[in-house]
């Protein structure tokens, strides 16, 4: 069960990871998403940092609980916002990566 758990925790955080620098670098095609949904633009940049800290934390065995809990509750917060603008296709693809975070606890160190 511990491969499982560690393989799902590496997987989440590589996808925060690719999450995190995709929103820093913030390309055109984000930045015209962003726009057309009424967001500010400077939430690109600010929705890259708790994604990379969660990313970060994550990796690490013994602080992975903590970019659980960082990843949780930005992902809650991303699929309120979702379904407050009607956005359900998007919300239920942020509740599928909500719904593999616990599977990811299960990798506590052993010491």
């Amino acid at each position: 069960m511990e491969l499982i758990s560690d393989t799902v925790r590496y997987a989440l955080s590589a996808l925060f990871a690719l999450f995190a620098a995709f929103h820093a670098l913030s390309p055109g095609i984000l930045g015209r998403v962003y726009r057309g949904n009424d967001y500010v633009i400077a939430t690109l940049r600010t929705i890259a940092i708790p994604l990379g800290f969660s990313a970060l934390f994550l990796i690490v065995p013994h602080t992975h609980i903590w970019g659980i809990a960082l990843a949780a509750f930005t992902m809650f917060t991303v699929i309120v916002s979702l379904l407050f603008r009607g956005r359900y296709i998007w919300a239920i693809l942020g509740m599928l990566v909500l719904t593999a975070l616990p599977v990811a606890i299960l990798a506590a160190p052993l010491s």
